[in-house]
């Protein structure tokens, strides 16, 4: 017969057993989750996606598995609040007020689903700048978007726009802000000191979306953008010999796949600045027609109209240079 220590002993060892298994259990659900999250998330099923992510954040076992989760249900919910805008907007054009309103409250909620997620990465991991990055990428694209949501066509909604643009600036100066020496020259992205070229690209954008000439924005935001295409014709200028050497069908495919990422932002690029420019030309017309609103002294028109001159000159060569085949031509003096 077994002893009470013996039996005592084999209890400890079934529950350790049992507790082992519970354990790798939660962990391949953990990973079955995050997987699903990410297939869902890939296709563009953004409400899927961000169940789960939120059952991966119930089951995650440590602080890594928890950022992880948390930082899915945070972009996923950002990119659905984005898509809700749109839907909403479209309905309450086409008179369906009611059914645009729900889709508006459910777009607020989750892009405030959003906020708070990357708001608690940031306590998760004060210095991992990722929370910061989506946090800016969050309100850049609502503060600049085409669309009248999530803002309303009022003085506030105008104001509004304006602060989150301003919060997105600050956000990807965060990002930026280890970075040092001239972020225009191409070897600050090929030795690898360039952190987020992304970073670079939308607080670039975002700074000549403000415009504060005087405050220096305008030529800020150029050499921020060099920087992004610096990065982007250097992949550009690497795959290029890969993809011609490589035999391999599949690796040919993924080559091709990645050049054509690049050369499609490269496009988005230039359009983005031509709608700037349109911009800023509008601006510079009004300005010289004198039917600006409140008047300015003849001196103030004066000075905003060379300076607009000089910004549309050299967004125009900016523009150009995102055309270049040769990415030393994009690079400052």
């Amino acid at each position: 017969m077994c002893s009470g220590r013996t039996v005592t002993a084999l209890a400890a060892l079934v529950a350790a057993v049992l507790a082992s298994c519970a354990d790798t259990e939660r962990r391949e659900q953990y990973s079955i989750q995050m997987e699903l999250g990410q297939t869902y998330y890939r296709g563009g099923h953004f409400e899927q996606s961000i169940g789960r992510f939120t059952e991966a954040a119930e089951l995650a076992d440590g602080k890594t598995e928890v950022y992880q989760a948390t930082l899915g249900v945070g972009v996923a919910a950002a990119e659905y609040g984005h898509q809700l805008y749109e839907v909403a907007e479209n309905l309450i054009r086409n008179r369906k007020k009611e059914m645009g309103e729900q889709k508006l409250a459910r777009a607020d909620q989750m892009h405030g689903l959003a906020n708070k997620a990357f708001n608690k990465l940031l306590q998760l991991r004060p210095h991992d700048r990722a929370a910061n990055y989506y946090l800016g990428l969050l309100f850049f694209r609502r503060a600049t978007t085409a669309a009248q949501l999530p803002y309303p066509a009022t003085e506030g909604g105008i104001a509004q726009r304006k602060r989150e643009r301003d919060e997105a600036i600050r956000q990807f100066e965060i990002v930026l802000a280890d970075e040092s020496g001239d972020i225009t020259r191409l070897d600050h992205v090929r030795a690898k000191r360039c952190d987020s070229p992304q970073g670079h690209r939308y607080l670039g954008l975002a700074l000549l979306t403000r415009s504060d000439m005087a405050g220096g924005d305008t030529e800020s935001g150029r050499a921020h953008l060099i920087a992004y295409l610096n990065f982007v014709r250097a992949n550009i200028d690497h795959l290029t010999p890969q993809l011609a050497q490589t035999t391999d069908l599949g690796e040919k495919k993924f080559v091709e796949a990645e050049i054509e990422k690049f050369k499609k932002e490269l496009v988005q690029m230039q359009g983005l600045l031509r709608d700037l420019l349109a911009g800023l030309k509008d601006m510079l017309a009004v300005w010289e027609a004198g039917k600006e609103t409140p008047s300015l002294t003849q001196l103030e028109r004066e000075a905003r109209v060379n300076a607009a001159r000089r910004e549309i000159a050299a967004l125009e060569t900016l523009t150009r240079s995102f055309g270049e085949p040769d990415v030393s031509r994009a690079q400052s003096p």
